[in-house]
């Protein structure tokens, strides 16, 4: 959760444009905490503390939330199964009753989001180095083998070509060459994300945002084959923390990342795909050298 105030998109195919929309998407996965929005009102309204907490930021909880032939104790939509039982309550409620649930329900959303953009991570070495340098003077911040590694880092391997600026991610989205999945189908990425995106209640130019935002990405995006297998350019701060690596945790350690950046091996990028990434035929030294630099960003 480092950093994700400097977020544009979330989740590895970028399918949430806020963090406050992000937030709501494991509460009613159910591969994650598999709970549902009504739920969640019922549980924040019966709870005084949280109530309390609520309404001195949002205001007064709609009062016959407690109206159980209105509001029943567990309801949200379920897209890809119209019978599931979530599903039929949900509907069963009015337009304008499930438009008060979403409501509070985004208010949830917005306030852990407001405290994920506090995780701002520590001034890192590399940091103390790149001021040093601005200003003229000899760093020791980063080791010589963390500063070879930086070498490396802008130049034979291009890794500043995606992994760029303060927070290290140009955060756009890339083929790799890793999107195939082990029974051979193709995992969509950003192109299966834009199309969630554009329909999500919960986008930023939608109902629930703060304000209706005429420069919100989300209405410039269109569908094109070129996304498919895409995925985001991930931060690298505090990358020893975010075990394991891409989108599908395929590595487990930052070795076997650089050693697949270097050799390419079993890398099947679409026919879409850019020509960005290209073996680094990286030597011994060079990968260790490049290792050690990498894990200098992390406290």
């Amino acid at each position: 959760m480092w950093n994700t105030a400097y977020n544009r998109w979330f989740f590895w195919d970028g399918r949430a444009d806020s963090a406050w929309s992000q937030a709501l998407g494991p509460i009613e996965n159910n591969n994650e905490m598999a709970f549902n929005r009504m739920a969640l009102v019922h549980y924040m309204r019966c709870n005084s503390k949280l109530k309390k907490a609520y309404e001195a930021v949002f205001g007064r909880l709609y009062p016959r939330f407690d109206v159980t032939d209105r509001f029943p104790q567990a309801a949200k939509p379920v897209i890809k199964n119209f019978n599931h039982p979530e599903n039929l309550a949900w509907i069963a409620m009015s337009v304008a009753d499930r438009e008060r649930v979403d409501r509070v329900f985004t208010n949830i959303g917005k306030a852990i989001a407001a405290f994920e953009r506090t995780l701002i991570s520590p001034q890192l070495p590399f940091d103390r180095f790149v001021q040093a340098m601005r200003l003229g003077r000899q760093s020791d911040a980063l080791r010589q083998q963390e500063q070879r590694g930086l070498k490396i880092f802008v130049g034979k391997g291009k890794c500043v070509l995606c992994h760029s600026g303060p927070n290290f991610s140009d955060g756009e989205f890339h083929d790799l060459g890793i999107a195939y999945t082990s029974d051979g189908r193709v995992d969509k990425g950003r192109y299966r994300a834009i199309e969630m995106l554009i329909n999500d209640p919960f986008n930023r130019n939608g109902t629930y945002a703060d304000k209706q935002d005429p420069t919100a990405p989300v209405q410039f995006l269109r569908l094109d084959m070129h996304q498919l297998a895409h995925f985001k350019t991930p931060s690298l701060r505090e990358l020893k923390y975010t075990t394991p690596y891409m989108h599908d945790g395929r590595f487990k350690t930052l070795r076997e990342v650089i050693e697949f950046y270097s050799t390419r091996k079993d890398a099947r990028p679409l026919e879409t795909a850019s020509s960005l990434v290209q073996p680094l035929n990286l030597t011994e030294a060079e990968v260790h050298d490049l290792q050690a630099f990498l894990e200098s960003l992390s406290t």
